[in-house]
């Protein structure tokens, strides 16, 4: 995924990642060798997966608790906004990817477990928790009805996930990055 973020945000951007928890998308990029020089806003709804990436990457990010439903910012605030693995565990992944484009001033990137639309459970170092997949069909047509045409998906097989690019505005090609 790092790659696929790279690819798609000038270095120049103010992201946001939405559930960044401790930071795992920094160390994701520090494998890739791609230099990060983003303005970048990690938000979380955990206090604790903030306050530990805060110790690894403060004072370099800003770091916000944040509920996705619910973005304080103003429309377009961020040129590009991720959100990795988030959206499946909530029950109705709507009003979350409507803050999310709205925040977002040209890209956005989520991703959702790949599957026939229902909901599951996984137990996970103990605890169950419940989350739900999505075909990419459905999810197509829940962007089309809020306004969104402009997408690729990318598949990760491997862990059943799918990645959606979502444009809501093609950027100039000078700000096109080629890894």
């Amino acid at each position: 995924l790092a790659h696929l973020v790279a690819r798609h945000l000038p270095e120049s951007d103010r992201l946001l990642a939405i559930g960044c928890g401790s930071g795992l998308h920094l160390e994701a990029h520090e494998e890739t060798d791609f230099r990060i020089s983003w303005n970048y806003t990690g938000a979380d709804a955990s206090e604790a997966m903030l306050g530990i990436a805060k110790s690894k990457f403060a004072p370099y990010h800003q770091w916000r608790l944040w509920d996705v439903t619910t973005i304080p910012e103003k429309d377009g605030a961020f040129d590009t906004v991720v959100s990795f693995c988030v959206l499946p565990h909530l029950p109705d992944i709507v009003p979350a990817l409507r803050e999310i484009l709205r925040v977002a001033k040209y890209t956005v990137i989520v991703t959702l477990w790949d599957g026939v639309t229902h909901r599951g459970t996984e137990t996970f170092k103990g605890v169950e928790f419940t989350h739900w997949l999505h075909a990419e069909s459905d999810v197509r047509v829940l962007l089309a009805n809020l306004g969104f045409r402009d997408i690729e998906t990318f598949s990760f097989v491997d862990r059943g996930v799918r990645a959606y690019v979502i444009h809501k505005r093609r950027r100039s090609p000078r700000h096109t990055v080629i890894l």
